[in-house]
């Protein structure tokens, strides 16, 4: 289903002075850097980048399965999945918040946690399980940004949805 209107008929897109601009990252990237959530210099954002396209590719892979119609097709990816490819990501995930004290970069808040906080409901709900629950130091980059009192006013008084 296409939305008139939209760039390309599809949320999310944020509109500035009158431009509407889409791509999930992108709005990212540009509300990370005007919200001083970015790195110093082009290397720390690049690092910020690597790991927000990381978690993307995370994404796409528990998308495919989820939205999967072929039920033997969806079986082997849900396999595939809970055996190889959500443990590689995570305990890689986890490591790199466990070096950077419960942030994904920087050893500081930047846009990729939230990011990554973000899409965990969403990637939680299509998998059925927690992401975080056995990978300690992804959950104190879960509950760091949970903690932000605008983050946390808001979770309290947005309108339910399943994820």
């Amino acid at each position: 289903m296409r939305i008139v209107g939209m760039p390309f008929g599809q949320v999310p897109v944020l509109e500035v002075n009158g431009l509407q601009m889409n791509q999930s990252l992108a709005i990212c990237r540009f509300l990370g850097k005007h919200a001083n959530l970015t790195g110093a210099n082009d290397l720390e954002d690049l690092e910020i980048d690597a790991l927000a396209d990381t978690i993307n590719d995370l994404r796409i892979k528990i998308a495919q399965y989820h939205y999967e119609t072929n039920s033997e097709i969806k079986e082997s990816r849900k396999a595939t999945l809970d055996k190889e490819t959500v443990p590689f990501y995570l305990n890689r995930l986890d490591k790199i918040a466990g070096k950077n004290g419960g942030h994904l970069a920087l050893g500081k808040l930047t846009w990729v946690d939230i990011y990554f906080v973000g899409l965990l409901d969403y990637m939680g709900y299509m998998l059925g399980k927690s992401l975080t629950e056995d990978c300690p130091n992804l959950k104190i980059v879960e509950n760091n940004v949970l903690a932000i009192a605008s983050i946390k006013k808001w979770i309290e008084e947005r309108p339910a949805t399943d994820f």
